[in-house]
């Protein structure tokens, strides 16, 4: 609803929306242009996009592994021609050999090293979301303290307006003595505070403003252009109804980041594992190669040797003075310690989640009471204006209300903008941050 709040000579509209939101959504706002600026500029998500092209080119080096290897080699120099010079007539040496070869059998290390780059694949695509999402909340939280500081100097720029123009009314009565000095004084020394006000709120926008720009990674010239405007800091948001559904651990990027950090570990013991028995290669090679064509009278393909080879290799270590052993003692140790790490960070996770869903509860009910309370002090206001103008209250009475009118509204925005950082970090934990506020 739209209100006009009169107060001898000025005016300020208040809007209130008073309909529900459904708890997935967040209110429409600048931030969609902000998300979209970040993505192309924000060195902290460049960061975080390179690390994944880093993880997917590991898992197409592991994938290739599985295929055949083609090299060619190549000598040519001299030699001594010892032990056999009649054998050769000259020191030049020659060759050139083309072979493929393939591990068909490694005892599975190719495998279990592929699945280890698959899965760190997965685990690194978790974590560029979590760390672009990361920078968006920080973005949007700066974003709505920008609002709030935004909307806080609106709200002193129209006190101080007022006040000027009761201070103009009050010192003419006060020449013609139908009021006394003190009450000019008054004015004026609220006139003082204000301003001070004001500079200090002219210093955070700037100071947010300058946050933003490091955030999303372009100037503030570009960001007052195409980022945020004023009118986006508008108290024109539903507030929304609890309570809002639980957020559970188990389902968060985190724990399954977790989840996927213990399976890691159980590979690399399999690594280590490995090493600890007696380890089976069969390997293969097929080879076209050409040697001692040089300085001997002979043809290029007169020197010419085809083949083939298919070995079995058996390697087993008798004794290393209990080297592999400790070795995977070590790396079981490692397992379990990286278990029940992440078991206690899951245990923490559920805290976290638990404590967001409850502030936001308590966000969501202390917005609307706030809301109700400023319609209470605007209710108080007009009544007590119309008393002064019968001549039944004090002017002191007059500025008192009015100011404990402004501090309601004050208190609103500063409570709305709270809820709207709330609401941010619920979608963030509940991993919907990207899409609601690309959307919006």
């Amino acid at each position: 609803m739209v209100r006009k709040l009169g107060s001898l000579g000025f005016s300020l509209t208040l809007i209130i929306s008073v309909a529900n939101a459904s708890a997935a959504e967040l209110p429409k706002s600048g931030l969609a242009r902000l998300v979209e600026l970040a993505e192309g500029n924000s060195p902290a998500i460049r960061r975080s996009k390179l690390a994944l092209e880093q993880t997917r080119l590991e898992l197409k080096t592991a994938r290739a592994r599985f295929f055949p290897s083609v090299d060619i080699a190549t000598e040519h120099g001299l030699r001594d021609r010892y032990p056999d010079p009649d054998a050769r007539p000259t020191a030049a040496v020659s060759s050139l050999k083309l072979s493929a070869t393939e591990k068909l059998y490694d005892n599975g290390e190719t495998l279990t090293n592929y699945k280890i780059a698959a899965l760190k694949l997965e685990r690194q695509q978790l974590l560029y979301e979590i760390e672009r999402d990361d920078q968006l909340l920080k973005i949007a939280n700066t974003y709505f303290d920008w609002s709030a500081s935004w909307q806080d100097r609106q709200i002193s720029n129209n006190k101080r307006d007022s006040l000027r123009q009761q201070f103009s009314s009050l010192e003419a009565l006060y020449k013609q003595g139908l009021k006394t000095k003190r009450d000019v004084l008054r004015i004026e020394t609220e006139l003082r505070r204000i301003q001070i006000d004001l500079l200090r709120r002219d210093n955070d926008l700037e100071n947010l403003l300058e946050k933003l720009s490091s955030q999303t990674g372009i100037s503030r010239e570009a960001l007052r252009k195409n980022g945020i405007s004023a009118e986006e800091a508008a108290l024109t948001a539903p507030i929304p109804a609890g309570p809002w559904p639980e957020l559970r651990g188990m389902e968060n990027r985190r724990a399954r980041i977790y989840r996927m950090e213990n399976r890691e570990t159980e590979y690399q013991s399999r690594l280590i594992e490995r090493k600890y028995w007696p380890t089976v290669e069969l390997k293969g090679e097929i080879y076209d190669k050409y040697g001692d064509y040089l300085d001997r009278g002979l043809s290029f393909y007169d020197t010419r040797e085809q083949g083939w080879s298919a070995l079995i290799t058996i390697n087993y270590n008798i004794w290393d003075w209990g080297i592999r052993r400790r070795d995977l003692e070590v790396s079981r140790v490692k397992e379990k310690s990286t278990q029940a790490r992440n078991e206690q960070a899951v245990l923490d996770l559920d805290v976290t989640l638990r404590d967001v869903v409850l502030r936001l509860n308590e966000f969501s009910e202390s917005a609307r009471l706030t809301k109700e309370l400023l319609s209470i002090e605007q209710q108080s206001y007009d009544i007590l204006r119309a008393e002064y103008r019968n001549g039944r209250a004090t002017y002191l009475d007059l500025i008192t209300n009015l100011n404990s009118l402004y501090d309601a509204r004050s208190r609103f925005a500063s409570t709305y903008f709270a809820l709207r950082k709330q609401q941010v970090a619920y979608a963030y934990h509940k991993g919907t941050i990207y899409e609601a506020l690309k959307s919006k």
